[in-house]
């Protein structure tokens, strides 16, 4: 009896077919190499983002490389620059993975000196207005040596 149902069901009842050759083929995505330009930088250097830009370094910072096992990510720290050029309230926004590096970099940005405002820029109090921006520490990493590898099992 169900053998009967379906065969009048199967006859009586005509399903579309799918409609799948008659479509357009999607274009094929193409993949493009994207090789830097830039070669890799061979010393750590700073960069300066925000309204820091218009307000240059004084004295180039003396950045350090480091041993490391792994390729360090940026330290990002945020200051404000007073008019005299001094940096105010730096704050670490991004670490690098690297706890001494990040440490360098808060040291550096606090002692960094900036061009002065001239006199005509200046508020009403003669230390503003404020400067606000990052300043980007990217971190060149040496090769581990023997005497930098941390002690295997004994």
């Amino acid at each position: 009896m169900l053998g009967s149902d379906f065969a009048r069901f199967v006859a009586t009842n005509s399903v579309a077919s799918a409609l799948v050759a008659d479509q357009p083929a999607p274009p094929l995505l193409r993949y493009e190499a994207h090789f830097p330009g830039d070669p890799l930088p061979q010393q750590s250097r700073v960069r300066l983002e925000g309204e820091l830009v218009s307000r240059p370094l004084v004295t180039p910072l003396v950045l350090r490389s480091w041993p490391h096992p792994d390729i360090l990510s940026n330290t990002v720290v945020q200051t404000a620059i007073d008019a005299e050029g001094r940096a105010l309230f730096p704050a670490l926004m991004s670490e690098s993975g690297y706890p001494a590096a990040d440490v360098l970099a808060l040291k550096l940005a606090n002692a960094a000196r900036f061009r002065p405002l001239p006199h005509a820029a200046r508020d009403h109090t003669g230390t503003g207005p404020l400067a606000w921006g990052k300043m980007i520490f990217e971190w060149h990493t040496l090769p581990m040596t023997a005497t930098h590898l941390p002690a295997g099992p004994p």
